[in-house]
């Protein structure tokens, strides 16, 4: 309050100070213009006064000048010479026929002369018949005044006192009321923390001032409320934050810490007394800490070997921090535990060694069953085959059995003599039936080991060759009939002549061979009579597109993406070992250099389509052989 006082004090008389000396010349300046006003009035009274007297008296001259009564003249000036300011009377007559004088002629210096003419009238017009001069002693300016200056006093000290009591209220009201509401504002905020805002509508600076104060007091409230949210918030995150953190001193000493520094570094909450960086964070290096640049953080790694905390490993980060004038007073250091999680990394190191050498295993078992696979195969293929060739071969034995034994008794005929013209047409006929016979059987049989030998040179060898797609695709399932001869089911093939390839013959054979086992194996359970239908035709210039596609049950729409994974079979324990599709997405996207899609509905069958380019990939043949 009394520095408020003071202020306000010090405002007024800085005020008066500036205001006071102008207030007293202006009024000043007034009274002298008030008395050299009187003055000049007074001056222009006595010089009319002066003059209206000399007129009177030069015509009351006229008469007598007129008759020349130099007597009555005399008189009237001798009359006139009773007042106390004229000094001097002077009559001339016209033609300077005489020259009265009355008083103290000459005049002194400090008189004033006033000079009339004297007329006579005659008729209308008028003569000069003489010139009166009177001179009148001039009284004292501010005599004549005396009596006015004190009026004029009175008045400057009135316009004095009221523009003093005018400019102060206007002080009041203009400059120290609104400053004093600013003032009231202040010392609210002082007492109550509260914010009140001024009310004051003035188009001034003051108003204007006022204005930015209010908007000034509105930014303050925002800010002080975005500076404690943000205080709260970040003494939140430091109370909830898992991560120790502190501030280290330049001597080395921890302040500031969080709970979770206290906790993990096993300290009470209350903890209050002061704390050695070095005795709970030993080895780390403190010079390099201090080094670190400005706005820059450093981060080092420490394996206690001392403290409370011995054996753990520690990441430490740590940024200098600064105080309001810049200068440097402590390290912030955020720690955090890496034990738990370095022993993970040695566990998951050893897990990722045992999974890789499990991986190593199984993809050489994977090998060695995809190996199997073929073999079994092939191994089909040859019982197949086997049992195609058994039926003409023993067709061919039974017919040379029987033409060995018709050929004894023809023998026996012949040696005994007794034979006839019958028996040799007879024998005849049976040796022609027996030839036809044999050819066409030794004839099928050599179909069967030709296509066999085939298709298990390619499949055995994967070697790359030019070749006709529909002549490979005739071999492959001429090799695949005996497998549903005996079954309802049939396949249809439609495979264009004009397709040449430069592949691997056995790997697309190999492939076709899976697709068409799994149709019957799985495609055809529960189906009474099964199609499977192998398509090819030209897409562009540089692939071709293979189809194979059955009729039968389908696949469930949830086993549709994992079919061509490895051991994946709906027939585990049952014969499937679920490496069928496996192989033929290996081989199709490998060593032929194409793509698998498959298109399945439950009951609708199940289409799988080849995508392969006419000339398989040169890296994979490098790679191949």
């Amino acid at each position: 309050m009394a520095k408020s006082d003071a202020v306000r004090v010090s405002i007024s008389t800085r005020f008066l100070l500036m205001v006071l000396p102008v207030m007293l010349l202006v009024s000043l300046v007034f009274m002298g213009v008030l008395a050299h006003t009187e003055l000049r009035h007074i001056e222009q009274l006595n010089q009319q006064s002066g003059q209206a007297s000399t007129r009177q008296l030069a015509a009351m001259l006229s008469g007598p000048v007129w008759t020349i009564d130099l007597r009555q003249a005399g008189l009237l000036l001798e009359t006139a010479l009773e007042e106390e300011s004229l000094v001097c009377a002077q009559l001339q007559f016209t033609n300077d026929i005489k020259v009265i004088s009355k008083g103290d002629c000459p005049a002194p210096t400090d008189t004033v002369e006033f000079s009339a003419p004297i007329e006579h009238a005659i008729g209308e017009e008028a003569d000069t018949i003489g010139t009166l001069s009177l001179h009148i002693k001039v009284a004292s300016r501010w005599a004549g005044i005396a009596d006015e200056l004190g009026n004029i006093a009175v008045i400057t000290v009135i316009l004095f006192v009221a523009l003093i009591v005018s400019a102060g209220f206007a002080f009041r009201m203009t400059i120290f009321r609104p400053l004093q509401r600013v003032s009231d504002s202040l010392r609210e905020y002082s007492k109550t923390g509260i914010r009140q805002s001024v009310d004051w509508q003035a188009r001034d600076e003051l108003g204007l001032l006022i204005r930015e104060y209010n908007d000034s007091l509105e930014r303050q409230a925002e800010t002080e409320r975005s500076l404690e949210n943000q205080l709260r918030f970040e003494q939140t995150l430091k109370d909830t934050l898992p991560i120790p953190i502190a501030v280290v001193t330049l001597d080395q000493h921890l302040r500031d810490m969080n709970p979770a520094f206290h906790r993990q570094l096993h300290l009470a909450p209350d903890h209050s007394e002061p704390l050695l960086v070095t005795d709970y964070l030993p080895g780390l290096d403190w010079e390099a800490m201090l080094a670190t640049p400005m706005n820059e953080i450093i981060q080092l790694e420490t394996t206690l070997d001392s403290g409370p905390l011995t054996g753990q490993t520690w990441i430490v980060h740590a940024s200098p921090v600064t105080g309001t004038a810049g200068f440097r007073f402590g390290i912030v250091v955020a720690l955090l535990n890496i034990t738990e999680r370095m022993a993970a990394e040695r566990q998951a190191h050893i897990a990722r060694q045992q999974a890789e050498q499990a991986l190593a295993e199984l993809e050489e078992a994977q090998e060695s069953l995809v190996q199997a696979e073929k073999m079994a195969s092939l191994g089909s293929l040859v019982a197949g085959i086997a049992h195609e060739i058994n039926t003409p071969i023993g067709n061919s034995l039974t017919v040379a059995t029987t033409l060995e034994d018709r050929t004894q008794d023809f023998r026996q005929e012949l040696a005994s003599g007794a034979l006839r013209k019958s028996s040799l047409e007879s024998f005849l006929e049976n040796i022609d039936e027996a030839a036809t016979i044999l050819i066409t059987s030794l004839r099928a049989a050599a179909e069967q080991v030709k296509n066999f030998k085939q298709v298990a040179v390619d499949q055995a060898s994967s070697q790359r060759r030019e070749f006709n797609l529909a002549d490979v695709m005739d071999e492959v399932i001429y090799t695949l009939r005996p497998r549903i001869k005996h079954t309802p089911h049939r396949v249809e093939l439609d495979i264009p002549d004009d397709i040449t390839m430069d592949s691997f013959p056995g790997p697309l054979g190999q492939a076709i061979t899976n697709l068409f086992n799994n149709s019957l194996v799985h495609g055809f359970e529960g189906v009474e009579h099964g199609v499977v239908s192998i398509s090819a035709e030209r897409v562009g210039e540089s692939e071709v597109l293979i189809r194979v596609q059955d009729d039968g049950c389908g696949i469930p729409e949830s086993c549709q993406h994992r079919v061509f994974d490895p051991f994946f079979t709906t027939k585990m324990g049952k014969g499937g070992s679920g490496l069928g599709l496996n192989l033929v997405y290996t081989l199709v996207t490998g060593v032929l250099g194409g793509e698998v899609s498959l298109t399945s509905a439950p009951g609708e069958g199940c289409c799988i389509e080849l995508k392969l380019p006419l000339q398989a990939p040169e890296a994979i043949q490098v790679a191949e052989e």
